[in-house]
C-alpha cells in the first residue's frame, strides 16, 4: 500500500527532517541501537528567519503531520 504523508503548519516557515544516526542512538537511552533504521523525525522549524522575541511578546506555532493511504 502507497501512503502520503501531509504538513500543515502556521507560524514555521520551515521544516526539519532528521535521523539520529548510528552512534547518536547508541547514546540515547529511550532508543534501541538499530532503530535509526526505520526512523525519521520531521519537525517544524524557523531556520531561515529565526523567531526573536521580546519581553512580552508572545509567539505561537504549530505543526500538524498526518500520514494517509493513497487512494
Amino acid at each position: 500500500m502507497d501512503i502520503f504523508s501531509c504538513i500543515r503548519k502556521k507560524g514555521l516557515p520551515d521544516v526539519g527532517v532528521w535521523n539520529p544516526w548510528e552512534k547518536k542512538s547508541k547514546a540515547m537511552v529511550d532508543f534501541g541501537d538499530e532503530e535509526y533504521k526505520q526512523m525519521l523525525c520531521v519537525n517544524g522549524a524557523a531556520v531561515e528567519k529565526p523567531i526573536t522575541l521580546k519581553p512580552g511578546d508572545e509567539w505561537t506555532g504549530r505543526l500538524e503531520l498526518s500520514v494517509v493511504p493513497a487512494s
